[in-house]
């Protein structure tokens, strides 16, 4: 759970007195939930990056065509430059989190963080 590695987690109960079937037993056990874990939370990173993306799309989406930069003064043309760099940066934001979360789904055993520490 905490990211350690399994060959030391087993060492230290087996050391402790645990039988060497019942820590293997405990180990493949504490490897499950972790793995169980990190697909949670690589699914929430999922929706929160197709949530961040789609919205970036949809709004480019529906403005093109539809947005005459020439046509408005410059305080409208600031905000809607301004708006379009924030939701910019949001959908680049939201592929990181979505290939994150790719990653944490297909692979889980590659993470070698603490999950508290995620």
């Amino acid at each position: 759970m905490w990211g350690e590695d399994s060959s030391s987690v087993r060492a230290f109960l087996t050391s402790n007195g645990v039988p060497l079937s019942e820590a293997d037993s405990a180990l493949n056990e504490m490897m499950a939930e972790r793995k169980r874990e990190f697909r949670k939370r690589g699914v929430v990173k999922i929706c929160v990056g197709s949530t961040l993306v789609i919205g970036a799309l949809l709004f480019f989406l529906f403005s093109y065509g539809r947005v005459d930069l020439d046509r408005m003064d410059f305080s409208a043309r600031r905000a809607f430059v301004g708006t379009a760099v924030v939701i910019v940066i949001g959908g680049v934001y939201g592929i990181s989190k979505l290939i994150d979360g790719l990653f944490h789904i297909v692979r889980p055993q590659n993470e070698h963080e603490s999950i508290s520490e995620i």
